[in-house]
């Protein structure tokens, strides 16, 4: 299998916040052709790594390329 995300070799290597690529639940569902509630339990299971900005009812749920990348590499051996 190819998960190819197009992500450029010289935006990994930069380890400034402001150069990740960020994904919301709704883009890794349809990039994984999963429900969102899918995207939720592999989260909870620790299967891909989510990022939570902010606080209480404000707060939002990110997952950045690289970790779903690398994600995908590992379940491709099971």
């Amino acid at each position: 299998m190819n998960y190819d995300l197009n992500i450029n070799p010289t935006e990994s290597a930069s380890t400034g916040w402001q150069n990740q690529h960020y994904l919301t639940r709704e883009q890794v569902a349809e990039f994984l052709q999963v429900s969102t509630r899918t995207v939720s339990e592999m989260t909870t299971k620790g299967i891909i790594v989510a990022i939570k900005l902010g606080t209480g009812k404000n707060s939002t749920t990110r997952y950045r390329k690289e970790s779903l990348e690398a994600a995908l590499k590992r379940l491709e051996g099971w």
